[in-house]
């Protein structure tokens, strides 16, 4: 049996990161492009972890995760069903690593 912490993110913000990527490596990706890959690629894994009967899914969001890393860390303790250090949890999440502006298309 396997139990997967899943970490959600909003899709511009994702673009966001691998459009920065990207310049860095002079490669060239249309945000769109990326966009419905990205979209089709989650569509298929979680239809795949619904028909998978030994899989156990946490479903994170990501911003949510940052802005309120307690209540994530009681999340994930709870799933897991294991006693974890919430503090020590809570207090490694470093929000100023969270950049959640505009995508660099706009």
């Amino acid at each position: 049996d396997y139990k997967i912490i899943f970490m959600e993110r909003e899709m511009d913000e994702v673009l966001k990161s691998q459009q920065v990527m990207l310049n860095r490596s002079d490669k060239n990706a249309y945000p769109a492009i990326l966009a419905g890959t990205f979209d089709k690629q989650l569509k298929n894994i979680k239809e795949w972890i619904e028909r998978q009967p030994n899989i156990e899914v946490l479903y994170i969001d990501y911003a949510e995760a940052v802005n309120n890393s307690q209540k994530t860390a009681e999340e994930i303790e709870q799933f897991l069903g294991e006693d974890l250090n919430i503090q020590a949890m809570s207090v490694a999440v470093d929000k100023s690593l969270y950049r959640n502006s505009k995508p660099v298309w706009n």
